[in-house]
């Protein structure tokens, strides 16, 4: 599982992570038959999603990739 990326700021806006997604979706559906999605909740419930990976799920679903399923919950279609 990839807890983290980063992206520097020089960078931001040019649809590195959004390609970067795709991408590792692919890899997923190839490798297990799911498809991507954000982090789930940890042992107490807590769902630990940062305000820019949010936003970034959340582009995604406004592309038609993704979908929200719960509170900060996301996966690709």
């Amino acid at each position: 599982s990839v807890t983290n990326i980063i992206i520097d700021e020089a960078n931001r806006g040019r649809g590195y992570a959004t390609k970067l997604y795709k991408e590792l979706n692919k890899e997923s559906v190839k490798s297990t038959g799911k498809t991507l999605q954000s982090i789930k909740e940890d042992e107490r419930g807590v769902i630990e999603l940062s305000n820019k990976g949010q936003a970034l799920w959340e582009s995604l679903v406004k592309k038609g990739l993704a979908i929200k399923f719960g509170e900060k919950r996301y996966r690709f279609k």
